[in-house]
């Protein structure tokens, strides 16, 4: 595959400029618009407004209601837009719209319009408000078929333009058609072809042609033929490449297939999916594919099937490396890449310091050679409703895959998922193909394959009835199989209803299949079900433990006994058979072995069942290297469901579960990584499953908890994301609203405070409220004041992130009150200094400079107090002190207090406090005007926080980057990916303090550009927002950018 230079890569998202139009009284969606100019123009279809208003014949000036789903600013998401132009003597379905409000979102681009008359058979992609089942909003792609002729019964400007999709539905009206190779919007679709079921013309859709917009009474701007000199640039997205350079020395790479389930025996269609897949991997003009469709239609199995065929045909060009990757059984992005990059081999990188998304993707795009990546299960990590669906949740992901999509290397990714990627929208080089489910003839084929007897018509009708899912079909046959194979076995369950989901279908197919299990496979499916991860079920010291009960716990209780009689009458079946030489089948043989508990399996029968049970696809093999086995998580659910039912069992399992956890944890290191606690986490978890809350909280302060009080998860690593998870296996249901089933209330508290830090560290801060809030009532019951008082300094942090600043100086000094309480007052000297620096921090932030730095000095005295060994635990806070001193322009003094927490965290290995030593550095160096150090010093920063699930530290960072490159740099493109990444996160959270300081960094955003009237609203927002909060230098950074802007108008009316 070469390199792609000369041909356009990205496009502009659709996403971006689509908006949703709305019922006046229901508010259900009712079509699709989009935004054409940055003074809040929107076009739609005339219909789409009919339909919102209620009624035809409608004139110029009725009210539209308007939603913008991309922003995450409350007070801009819903608008209103009135009718301004429509064509009252033709039949062309379009209207002009226009805000209300002329301020459009940050996160809206306007679409730029072209005719359609150069688009004759080029590819296009669109974004509307369809439904399908329970998501509505998806894109549409397809071709651009060209114009036909003008109905007769219509009166026209223009010919309609002709379209081919299978995506076109009812709700797409008014949504734009972008010709991908011209990157304009041609066209608006407006209907789509009713085949009355038939497949002739299924796919034609119309489009009214963009050209009429330029007439009037409408009156756009529209472009003509594309030309090269009209392009204009795309703005880099957050995955833009930076000009780090990376040296890679490179051996030659191991495959890292773990993952990747065994390919099945029996296989029937597809080949059209398959061709595809080789098509695009041939294709110098694709980066990434994705499989998209339901769960259970075989999308892994497709993945794994054609990479079996690519591996083995020589004829094809091979992948110098290959990198399977599940994410349903490893969701973390950043072990994906630890693993990725420890493939690769890559020498003399540190592996703990390589976090960035851009270095990520350098070292790909360096790499000599193709690498293939396969990323099964991705909707694991994909919004799952709402606006955002089909968005990646997590962005250095979004972040990798849109540098990958960019091109300029060699390699190849496929994803699977069942959602559709629509972070990907914009590129070219990103294609998508859909699974459905196997047609009546393949289905009938595959029971065949998989041993089912019968008549074709009468195969034909069970895949009629129940549906071509792949997975489906293979439990309708292992249920009959169970049962002599004949089809006419499944009279005996009532056929479904046409709209019954695939899971009811499971469901119901699977209570069948289990009245037929001997013993030893209900109970080998059982307890697989209480995994969350794969096993290795073939090692000796894994069935010694889970089902030999040899860890010291609890062993399962045997619903039948298997003793010498069995083995008797068994030898003498075998005897029987000989002498009348039966040729038996070994199905019966092994059917009559396996009618006995686990552990009593030799292991040549063991392996017998578990090959049996992946033939009937029930269990999977997750990897052709290591024996690692699990269930397709349809038939875990099933199975879990049922092993809840009997709920000593359920405990006793996960009991077991831990201990075999625990005994294969290793040491954790002092800088470890989350597989190094891996083990642990489940064993807490499992032990929680178990009802054993004690003794779970017992092993995670042994493992997780250093001798000093530090939490590994959270202050070394920032994995809080992963710890407020195993918090939350603490709760009922893991429903936080409840008590945590711990047996001290010292513990509850303790574990209220903690999984409340977490929410509030993952941008969830009203969760976190109520739940500091709880913390602090069990603690003052207690009267343990001095944890009130470190609970309460927490709130008041929360207070400051909201911008209540009122309650955040009320809620300190309740802080210092209870503290005040605690007859070892002077034995808490640290949690003392802890308060006094965050009252001296409002102080400064409300502008009291003379109070702050009392406060800071007192501070600073009490540090004569504590005990050096516990000097360390000071650190974190003193960039508050930083930041006061860069205020009063003590640039050196501030170097040497931030140089002296940098030192420290690094020694303990705190990624969020050294991101935040960086970022402070980036500050004052911007302060000093030394913008190439500013430069590195904030891309360090933004490489560590990215690594980490701490969203305060990365809002902050951004912001921060995104301001000094806006004010100094002028780099607008930069700037406008962090600030608006920025913006999304603080409006999400509720954090207004924040979101006045990422205001000010769009206002100077915004002036760079040209655009004065949109850097003095977003400075004037900020300002009324910091004036409101009581935020001095959030007032005085607004009224910066706004005396600027003065200054520019004056120069202009001059």
């Amino acid at each position: 595959m070469s390199q792609i230079p000369n041909r356009r890569v990205q496009t502009r998202n659709p996403r971006n400029f689509t908006v949703k139009i709305c019922h006046a009284v229901t508010e259900e969606v009712v079509g699709t618009g989009f935004v054409v100019s940055t003074d809040g123009k929107i076009v739609t279809c005339r219909h789409v407004v009919r339909d919102a208003i209620g009624y035809d014949n409608f004139t110029e000036g009725v009210i539209v209601n308007i939603c913008f789903p991309q922003t995450k600013d409350p007070d801009l998401k819903n608008a209103i837009a009135k009718v301004t132009s429509l064509f009252a003597q033709a039949d062309d379905d379009v209207v002009l719209l226009e805000l209300e409000s002329s301020f459009l979102p940050v996160e809206v681009t306007p679409a730029i319009l072209a005719t359609a008359q150069e688009s004759e058979g080029n590819k296009f992609v669109s974004f509307g408000y369809r439904r399908l089942q329970d998501y509505q909003g998806l894109p549409a792609r397809g071709e651009i078929v060209g114009y036909t002729e003008l109905p007769a019964n219509r009166i026209l400007h223009t010919e309609p333009v002709m379209l081919s999709s299978e995506h076109i539905d009812s709700g797409m009206s008014g949504a734009a058609v972008l010709d991908q190779d011209r990157d304009r919007v041609i066209g608006i679709i407006a209907e789509t072809w009713d085949s009355a079921g038939s497949a002739k013309d299924s796919k034609t859709a119309f489009a009214v042609d963009c050209l009429v917009l330029s007439l009037e009474p409408i009156c756009l701007q529209i472009e003509g033929i594309f030309t090269e000199e009209i392009d204009t640039p795309i703005p880099p997205t957050e995955g833009q490449r930076t000009d780090e350079t990376i040296e890679t020395g490179m051996t030659q790479p191991k495959r890292l297939l773990d993952d990747m389930p065994a390919p099945l025996s029996a296989w029937v269609g597809r080949e059209d999916l398959l061709q595809a897949l080789s098509e695009a991997w041939l294709d110098p003009d694709y980066c990434i594919i994705g499989l998209i469709g339901f769960g259970g239609e075989g999308k892994t199995s497709i993945a794994a099937r054609w990479l079996t065929e690519l591996l083995h045909h020589p004829s094809l060009p091979q992948p110098d490396g290959v990198f399977w990757w599940d994410f349903n059984q490893k969701p973390y992005v950043d072990e994906f890449f630890s693993k990725v990059f420890e493939s690769l081999d890559i020498r003399e990188i540190d592996h703990n310091l390589l976090v960035s998304v851009d270095a990520k993707a350098e070292i790909i795009r360096s790499l000599k050679g193709r690498y293939l990546f396969i990323l099964d299960g991705i909707e694991v990590v994909q919004h799952q409703s709402g606006d955002d669906y089909g968005l990646l949740t997590n962005k250095e992901l979004c972040s990798f895959l849109r540098s990958f999509a960019e091109g300029n290397h060699q390699s190849f990714c496929l994803v699977t998922s069942r959602a559709p990627l629509l972070d990907l929208l914009d590129y070219t080089t990103y294609t998508e193909r859909e699974v459905n489910p196997l047609s009546i003839q393949e289905g009938s084929t595959l029971l065949k394959k998989l041993g089912v007897k019968g008549k074709n018509a009468e195969l034909e009708q069970v895949v009629k009835d129940w549906g071509g899912y792949a997975l489906m079909l293979s439990l309708i046959a292992a249920y009959l199989n169970k049962r002599g194979g004949e089809v006419k076995r499944l009279r005996g369950i009532p056929a479904p209803a046409t709209d019954e989901s695939l899971e009811d279908r499971v469901q119901r197919i699977l209570d069948y299949y289990d009245k037929n299990l001997k013993e030893a496979e209900r109970e080998m499916l059982t307890v697989l079900s209480a995994f969350r991860l794969p096993v290795p079920l073939e090692e000796y010291t894994f069935r010694r433990a889970i089902f030999e009960g040899k860890t010291g716990a609890p062993g399962i209780p045997r619903p039948l006994r298997y003793d010498w009689i069995d083995r008797l009458f068994e030898l003498i079946q075998k005897w029987c058979d000989r002498i009348l030489k039966r040729n038996l089948s070994e199905y019966p043989r092994l059917d009559r072995k396996l009618q006995a508990p686990v552990d009593t399996l030799s292991h040549k029968v063991f392996k017998a069942m578990i090959t049996r049970l992946i033939k009937t696809r029930v269990l999977r093999k997750d990897s052709q290297t290591v024996a690692y086995y699990s269930l397709q998580p349809l038939i875990r659910a099933h199975y879990l469901k049922e092993f809840t039912k009997s709920p000593h069992l359920f405990r006793q399992a996960h009991q077991r579960i831990a201990e075999y956890y625990l005994q294969i944890s290793g040491p954790i290191p002092e800088q470890p990584r989350r597989e190094n606690i891996l083990p642990v986490l489940e064993a807490v978890h499992h032990l929680c499953q178990a009802q054993e809350f004690d003794q779970a909280w017992y092993i995670f302060g042994k493992h997780l908890i250093d001798k000093d009080g530090i939490y590994l998860l959270s202050n070394k690593l920032g994995a809080w994301d992963i710890e407020r998870d195993l918090y939350l296996d603490f709760f009922p249901d893991q429903n936080f609203t409840q008590e945590p089933q711990v047996t001290r209330t010292i513990t509850k508290a303790t574990i209220l405070h903690n999984t409340g830090l977490a929410f509030n560290n993952l941008g969830s801060p009203t969760n976190s409220k109520l739940l500091y809030e709880r913390s602090i009532a069990k603690d003052r019951k207690r009267e343990d004041w001095i944890q009130v008082g470190t609970t309460q300094r927490n709130l008041t942090y929360l207070y400051v992130d909201f911008g209540d600043l009122k309650s955040a100086t009320t809620s300190i000094q309740q802080a210092l009150s209870y503290l005040a309480r605690s007859s070892n007052r002077a034995d808490n000297k640290i949690l003392e200094y802890r308060i006094i620096v965050t009252q001296a921090s409002i102080d400064y932030l409300k502008g009291d400079m003379k109070s702050a730095g009392q406060s800071f000095q007192l501070a600073e005295d009490l540090l004569d107090e504590v005990e050096p060994d516990y000097l360390y635990l000071c650190t974190g806070i003193k960039i508050g002190y930083a930041n006061y001193l860069r205020k009063l322009k003590q640039l050196d003094q501030a170097r040497e207090v931030i140089a002296e927490n940098l030192k420290i965290c690094r020694r303990n290995y705190w990624l969020a406090r050294i991101s935040s030593c960086y970022r402070s550095l980036g500050d004052l160096c911007a302060e000093e005007q030394q913008h190439e150090t500013a430069k590195q010093h904030y891309q360090e920063a933004l490489k560590i926080i990215r690594n980490t699930a701490a969203r305060g530290s990365l809002i902050k960072t951004l912001s921060a980057r995104g301001r000094w490159g806006a004010k100094y740099m002028q780099d607008v493109e930069t700037a406008q990916t962090d600030l608006t990444e920025a913006l999304d996160y603080a409006l999400s959270a509720g954090f207004c303090l924040y979101e006045a300081d990422i205001r000010v960094g769009l206002a100077w955003m915004y002036y760079t550009r040209g655009d004065v009237p949109r850097a003095k609203e977003e400075a004037e927002r900020a300002r009324q927002m910091s004036e409101e909060m009581e935020y001095h230098w959030g007032q005085v950074d607004a009224m910066e950018v706004l005396e600027q802007v003065e200054l520019a108008s004056c120069q202009y009316r001059n």
